[in-house]
């Protein structure tokens, strides 16, 4: 029981974390106009935009499917 207090405390902090993000979001694509962006090679924009266009459509599947 204890074990799934601390999961239900995690999954509720880890939603309130993407809010926040969606919240500082404001146009589709913002995420490239970041320096870090970018840098980043080719592949790996490919990945970041997969991952903020899972992110809009469903944030919860996005957290539950990335590894700790």
């Amino acid at each position: 029981q204890q074990y799934y207090q601390k999961v239900r405390k995690r999954i509720k902090e880890m939603t309130q974390t993407l809010k926040q993000l969606l919240k500082s979001i404001t146009e589709k694509d913002e995420h490239k106009r970041s320096p870090g962006y970018r840098k980043l090679s080719p592949s790996l924009k490919k990945a970041v935009d997969e991952i903020m266009g899972q992110l809009v459509k469903s944030p919860f599947k996005v957290m539950k499917d990335l590894k700790k």
